[in-house]
């Protein structure tokens, strides 16, 4: 019991003294700017992405948010614990560039441009979580065996949600985005922590399901994937 109450002081503590390091814009690793111009320097160096200069990187505090990529800047905000590397936030700015990219090279389009269509729904979606996602959760938690058991089972337990419409396509290119975020590992230079590599394929699985109901709800109400009505009247 002591050595669990240890094992989940320690966690907490390294947490919460991390925190403030990783929102300050300064990531425990250097400052933002540094981590911008390493970037820069290794997209210069792969022939594609050499095309297409990193847009300007600024630390949003108020953001609920890993990142976002908006009004053709990339903003920093409320970063998870889970991305606590260097190497984790040169990757957090690669992800939200690869949306400006993708905007560059007309990839994704939007027929309402930047203003991008969405509303609640009168429908509801059962959340089933992954056994991905519960391990993560219940190695954070550093519970004894009976209370893991427990736990375990209202993790697992599926939800039923409110369920929000925003265009398919728009999940589609979150989901390309984590492939690639992924797939240039060596290609642009930078190492995922472990937890980080948890965290992208967690969400890739959550957005997998939100590409389908998202198509299910277009194929129904009659929408495009971007959002916009097949028959407007």
């Amino acid at each position: 019991m002591q050595n669990n109450c240890y094992q989940l002081a320690i966690h907490w503590v390294r947490r919460i003294c991390l925190w403030p390091l990783t929102i300050a814009g300064v990531f425990a690793q250097g400052p933002l700017d540094s981590l911008a111009t390493e970037l820069q320097s290794r997209l210069n160096q792969h022939p594609t992405f050499r095309t297409f200069a990193l847009p300007p990187v600024a630390w949003a505090p108020d953001l609920p948010v890993n990142a976002r990529f908006v009004r053709d800047t990339i903003f920093l905000g409320t970063v998870q614990p889970d991305f606590h590397t260097r190497g984790d936030s040169l990757s957090l700015i690669f992800h939200e560039y690869l949306h400006g990219f993708f905007k560059e090279k007309g990839r994704f389009i939007y027929s309402g441009g930047d203003s991008i269509p969405q509303w609640d729904t009168d429908e509801w979606v059962i959340y089933r979580p992954s056994q991905m996602q519960v391990r993560a959760t219940l190695n954070q938690l550093h519970l004894l065996p009976e209370a893991e058991k427990n736990m375990r089972k209202k993790l697992a337990a599926p939800s039923r949600l409110p369920f929000h419409y925003a265009p398919s396509r728009l999940a589609k290119e979150e989901l390309h985005a984590y492939r690639l975020q992924l797939r240039c590992l060596g290609k642009i230079g930078y190492q995922l922590s472990p937890e980080a590599v948890l965290s992208i394929k967690i969400r890739r699985k959550q957005l997998r399901t939100t590409l389908r109901e998202r198509r299910r709800y277009e194929h129904k109400a009659g929408y495009f994937p971007d959002g916009m009505p097949k028959n407007p009247s």
